[in-house]
């Protein structure tokens, strides 16, 4: 089983996926390291994650709102408490990448003007 799946692995080129990903948050850290709500901005394989320094704790009322608006905008992007992750699935498409960084960043500037409303 376990050769199957290294198999599967090799054969979808699963590495050079996640590091194309890899690429891309890369290309989209600067627009989120010169927001002045982002913080702790990081990166480990296909991960990107930060803090938003207005998010509070875990569970926080804002917190929660933030995570309604992503929703609401057809992204499953959940802050556990002040961290924002994006983890993509390896078969993303660049299209749907593209959009994900578009709505995370919709979502920050939500949080800054604090206007939370429907989609």
């Amino acid at each position: 089983m376990a050769l199957a799946s290294l198999a599967l692995f090799e054969e979808e080129k699963t590495l050079a996926r996640i590091a194309h990903i890899n690429e891309r948050h890369r290309a989209i850290m600067a627009e989120l390291a010169a927001r002045p709500d982002v913080t702790r901005l990081r990166l480990i394989g296909s991960i990107l994650a930060f803090d938003v320094k207005e998010a509070g704790g875990y569970q926080s009322a804002t917190s929660q709102a933030l995570r309604d608006w992503y929703l609401a905008h057809g992204l499953n992007i959940r802050p556990l408490g002040p961290t924002l992750y994006l983890m993509p699935p390896y078969c993303i498409t660049d299209e749907e990448l593209t959009r994900a960084y578009a709505g995370l960043i919709a979502g920050l500037d939500t949080l800054a003007s604090g206007d939370f409303s429907a989609p």
